[in-house]
């Protein structure tokens, strides 16, 4: 409720005396009209006022007039009989400005005072006065609620106002919620009508249960600045409130409406516990905290010059604007920062009960307390109510983002929102020396949501980005990354479930270090036999090349490679997003007689634990020889050579399996032709022994 239209009612009580007033100066007994009195607050409010003590009077230029024990009446809808209890008011009003038709209240004192403020399942509010309170309508064309500014207004100004132990309860009708304010002492005090008011608040507001004291001092406009309502009200105010100390310096132009409003705003905290009986425990744990910004506009549109946000060592600058008139609230504008982290950002870790550090109803993915044991896609709701609250467009420039696990630089994002609807197109960043560019979009206006996703990297320092992100040295070398995936569900699994698309990776020549190998295939070095007899640290890398068809949630392998100097590693299979289970095959080939025989390694089990064993038919093969060239299907090779590989070694050796595949018994047998001729197998396996003994 805006502060004039306060103000306004309590010019219309005030109001309502005015009759003793001209009694007084007819030396008759004020008591003698507390009916007319009531009558005058009831024309002008359509209320019942209720005066149960006596009425004290002082004489001279100003009049004293004090009541003890008054009631005010509250709407006929309303939740308690009465709006306003004070067990004493006082008031001084100047008599001569009185022959104009102007109310000038030179001292207001309200102590012991309660006073509900409230609406109801629609919105209305008890503050609203005349036929829309006895009918539950608005007030007929041409009626003006008191103070509303009819020909037969009155001038209202009051200064000097006292109030003690004052407590203004709150009630919102729509969302239940209850705000209780607690003014433990308010003295706002000026030399007159046209000179600034010095405020000093004492006060403690209770939300959630939880009281939080609050300070303001400071100098105001003066009260005859603010009932004209047209002419800037000044503001120079400092306090402090929910563990923030915070200053609002500047005017408010157009204050009947509260609009033209252009404040200088700063805050600061030691952290943001504070804000716990709103948020809860999700909080971001950094500190401390500071906010700096030019707060304009008024009504249901304000914008944020000028920003400057710290939170531990996160800052963030820019412009915003917020727009509350339309259906939606709307935020617009544009966000720079230096640094944002991530990891400060974010809630503290809950802890279970005898969890041993796992966070609450957790742990690791598939571990004890995981809400999907086995599995690694959580299967919770996506907050997509939350898409749905507010509209938003903009444009965002990180220098440094760090993130869980990775840190990004350079970031910029388009971002748009609309009524559930989310595009982050486009957007890029630099990981570890390496640019991506991408494109996110969540229609979470469907049902279920439809999400869609890509990422493009023409070049990528692979060395350098597993030392930075992973802190390890695996490979050297520069590839391509191209993913362009889409699904749709209500969680991360049943969007992985139902997901579509591809996944391209495809490296030039570098080097591997030799622990790679075990990474690759699962440890199993010691199943597919010693790879290099020199124990080499590195090895030259010609190539590693891997492009995966999606559909319906079935990651395939179109082409997996791994070429060195030493041998050539080939994998077929799939993964199973949805029931997030493995079934691969990887195929060593050596290329040097030094080299000890190598056998194929089925890759199966699940994401959470994936298992290893030899591939058996295919072992007892290779004993009879070296299995054959991979074969891979034509289109394969189409991926590859969209992301540059046309001189790829790996794009090579799958083209080359490719064209041997239409052939008769061209590239290698697969495992369903071993287990359809045995006998062919355990004749290699003959020959296979024969030729380790040299025969």
């Amino acid at each position: 409720m805006r502060i004039s239209t306060i103000l306004k009612i309590v010019g219309a009580l005030v109001a309502a005396v005015v009759v003793a007033i001209v009694a007084i100066v007819f030396a008759i007994d004020p008591n003698d009209y507390k009916d007319d009195i009531r009558q005058a607050a009831k024309d002008a409010t359509g209320r019942d006022l209720t005066i149960e003590g006596d009425i004290g009077l002082e004489l001279g230029l100003t009049v004293g007039l004090s009541i003890d024990g008054v009631r005010f009446a509250n709407a006929a809808w309303g939740s308690q009989p009465d709006m306003l209890r004070a067990k004493e008011v006082a008031v001084r009003v100047a008599i001569l400005p009185l022959i104009s038709g102007a109310l000038d209240v030179k001292g207001l004192t309200i102590r012991d005072a309660e006073i509900l403020l409230e609406t109801d399942a629609q919105g209305r509010s008890n503050a609203e006065f005349g036929d829309a309170d006895a009918a539950g309508g608005k007030a007929p064309a041409g009626d003006s609620p008191a103070g509303g500014g009819g020909g037969n207004a009155v001038s209202i100004a009051i200064n000097n106002v006292v109030i003690e132990n004052a407590t203004v309860t709150v009630r919102n009708g729509v969302d239940k919620s209850v705000t209780v304010l607690v003014v433990k002492a308010l003295n706002a005090s000026g030399s007159g009508t046209d000179a600034p008011l010095d405020i000093d608040l004492a006060a403690e507001l209770t939300m959630n249960g939880s009281k939080l004291p609050l300070e303001l001092k400071g100098t105001v406009g003066a009260p005859a600045t603010l009932m004209a309502g047209n002419r800037p009200f000044p503001v120079d105010l400092t306090g402090s409130a929910l563990g923030f100390e915070f200053k609002a310096k500047g005017a408010i132009n157009e204050p009947a409406t509260m609009t033209g409003i252009a404040l200088a705003i700063e805050a600061s905290a030691k952290d943001l516990s504070g804000l716990k009986p709103f948020a809860g425990d999700s909080l971001p744990t950094a500190s401390p905290f500071s906010f700096a910004g030019n707060v304009t506009g008024g009504g249901k549109k304000f914008a944020v010059n000028g920003l400057a946000l710290k939170l531990g060592s996160t800052e963030i600058g820019g412009t915003l604007t917020a727009d509350m008139a339309g259906a939606r609230p709307r935020l617009d504008g544009t966000i720079t920062a230096p640094k944002i982290d991530l990891t400060e950002l974010m809630p503290a870790p809950k802890e279970a009960a005898g969890s041993g550090g796992q966070s609450a109803g957790g742990g690791a993915a598939g571990g004890p307390g995981s809400a999907r044991p086995g599995k690694v896609f959580p299967n919770d709701p996506l907050p997509l109510d939350g898409l749905k609250a507010a509209d938003a467009r903009l444009a965002i420039a990180v220098a440094e983002l760090i993130a869980p696990g990775a840190k990004l630089n350079d970031l910029t994002a388009d971002i748009a929102l609309d009524n559930g609807n989310l595009d982050v197109k486009p957007f890029g960043f630099v990981l570890s020396g390496s640019k991506f560019d991408g494109a996110v979009s969540l229609a979470g206006r469907n049902a279920p949501a439809k999400l869609g996703f890509k990422l493009l990297a023409p070049k990528v320092d692979m060395g350098q980005m597993l030392k930075e992100q992973a802190n390890i040295e695996l490979l050297r070398g520069d590839a391509a990354i191209d993913i362009d995936v889409a699904g749709s569900g209500a969680s991360v699994a049943a969007i992985m479930a139902g997901l579509n698309g591809h996944s391209r990776f495809l490296m030039n020549k570098g080097e591997a270090k030799t622990e790679a190998f075990d990474v690759i295939v699962g440890g199993l070095s010691s199943v597919m036999g010693t790879l290099f007899s020199s124990k080499q640290e590195w090895v030259v890398l010609n190539c590693m090349a891997s492009d995966f068809a999606i559909e319906k949630g079935i990651a395939k392998s179109r082409v997996t490679l791994f070429d060195t100097e030493l041998l050539t590693i080939a994998a077929d299979g799939q993964a199973d997003l949805g029931a997030e289970t493995l079934a691969f095959k990887v195929t060593p080939t050596p290329k040097s007689t030094t080299i000890n025989v190598s056998v194929p390694i089925k890759v199966g089990g699940t994401f959470a634990s994936p298992s290893f064993s030899p591939d058996e038919l295919a072992t007892v093969k290779k004993l009879g020889s070296i299995l054959g060239l991979a074969v891979f299907p034509p289109a394969a090779i189409i991926g590859l050579t969209e992301l540059g590989g046309s001189d790829n070694e790996c794009v090579k050796i799958a083209a080359k399996g490719a064209e041997a595949a239409p052939q008769q018994g061209g590239g290698a047998p697969s495992v369903e032709q071993i287990v359809k001729e045995p006998e062919k197998a355990l004749e290699g396996v003959e020959k296979g022994i024969r030729n380790l003994f040299g025969r």
